[in-house]
């Protein structure tokens, strides 16, 4: 009952606080402000690494007969030696650019009950290659 009695004075007391803060503020404020040029705003910009998307661009100008020729895959080797588990089979294949993510490709074989069908051996693989066709070769199955 006591603190029913004193809820409003409290509430009147913090609502006189902030409007003696926010005026008292009001006139002792030491905001500053400077008005740049767009060449002082461009100059702060190169200076935090940042570049105009024109200059980022760059524009190939190569002929369409060389654009329609295909580049080889580029193979790699990757070993598997005894012992090695599906995290650094999976890291192995993520250092080799084989493969985007390491959970993912780890997920994919643990939703397949395939971890620990990998077999010993030194491999070639091809960047690009699907998971599935990863893991076939990995373990030496034929489709």
């Amino acid at each position: 009952m006591f603190f029913r009695q004193k809820l409003p004075y409290i509430i009147l007391g913090i609502g006189i606080g902030i409007l003696l803060t926010n005026t008292v503020y009001s006139f002792y404020s030491k905001t500053e402000s400077k008005d740049y040029t767009q060449e002082e705003i461009i100059e702060k910009a190169k200076e935090l690494g940042m570049v105009f998307l024109k200059d980022a661009i760059k524009v190939d100008n190569t002929d369409e007969n060389e654009s329609d020729k295909e580049e080889k895959p580029k193979e790699v080797q990757i070993v598997i030696e005894k012992g090695d588990v599906l995290d650094k089979i999976a890291n192995n294949l993520y250092t080799a650019g084989l493969i985007d993510e390491v959970d993912e490709f780890k997920k994919y074989v643990y939703d397949r009950d395939l971890e620990s069908k990998f077999r010993v051996g030194t491999y070639t693989l091809e960047a690009g290659m699907e998971y599935e066709e990863i893991i076939d070769i990995l373990q030496k199955r034929k489709k």
